[in-house]
Formats: structure tokens, sequence, C-alpha cells
């Protein structure tokens, strides 16, 4: 799996530090309640995408990295937007703050370790020790522009 390079990771750490800066001022005003509901979020994503990395390192492997990463993204961001406030599921917005958080610190963890991939699997990843292929949406296009205008110098 290749490295982000340093605009891509710069962004990762700023993405990831802006979502929880945010997340945090919300737990603030939150209530206990809220703070856990929306950190059982977290704790069931967490669980949900060990699983996931598990099936994608085990029996898909040979998945398109691009079209892994949509399929990963798909459950958190459903938590997300059926997590928004006044939503049927979640209606104080649980759901977005634990998604958001979970995605946050995923990466921030994907700063740390360096890695330029699907920012879902960042937290099952460093549990497991290892990576998935899968690509980063958002970031690993900038990646890739990076790697190309690099190589251009």
């Amino acid at each position: 799996m290749e490295k982000a390079k340093p605009v891509g990771r710069t962004l990762r750490l700023l993405i990831g530090l802006a979502m929880i800066f945010y997340v945090v001022s919300i737990y603030v005003k939150g209530g206990l309640n809220f703070n856990l509901a929306s950190l059982e979020i977290v704790v069931g994503l967490i669980l949900f995408y060990i699983v996931v990395h598990y099936l994608v390192s085990r029996y898909f492997s040979n998945i398109n990295r691009w079209i892994g990463a949509l399929v990963a993204l798909v459950p958190v961001m459903l938590v997300f937007v059926f997590g928004m406030p006044h939503n049927l599921i979640f209606g104080r917005g649980e759901g977005a703050i634990g998604a958001m958080t979970f995605v946050g610190v995923s990466l921030i963890i994907d700063f740390i370790r360096n890695d330029s991939g699907c920012e879902v699997m960042a937290i099952p990843g460093l549990l497991a020790k290892n990576r998935t292929h899968l690509a980063c949406v958002t970031l690993t296009p900038i990646d890739i522009l990076e790697t190309k205008l690099s190589k251009k110098v």
C-alpha cells in the first residue's frame, strides 16, 4: 500500500482535527444521554468496519480499490445522513456526530500511519496491524496528482 504524499497527509490531519474540534464542541453541550448515544454509534461503526476489514482482506482482496472504497463508505454515510438532527432514526443528531467522530479519528490515524488508504478502514487496520488496498475516495486523487506533479519537477 502506498504512503500518503505530504499534501494529502497534511489534509488528512487538518480535516480530521477540524472534525474532532467540531464534535468536541457538540459533546460539551450534548449531555450524558446524547454523548453516550453518539459514542455507541462510534463503537458500532468500529465493530462493523472490523468485520468489513476482515472480509475485504480475506475474501475480497481482488475488488477494485475505488469500487470497494465507495461501497465501504455507504454505511457511514447512511449513519451520518439518517443521524442528522430531527430525523426519525437519531432525532437529535447522535448518528451524525458519531459518524463524524469515527471519520475524524480515522483521518488522524491515517495521518499518523502515513496511510493513503480508505479512511473508514483506518481503525480496523490499526487494530489488525495491516491495511486494506481500498482507496481514500476524497484524498487519494490529491495523492495521485501530487505524485504526478513531483515526477515532472
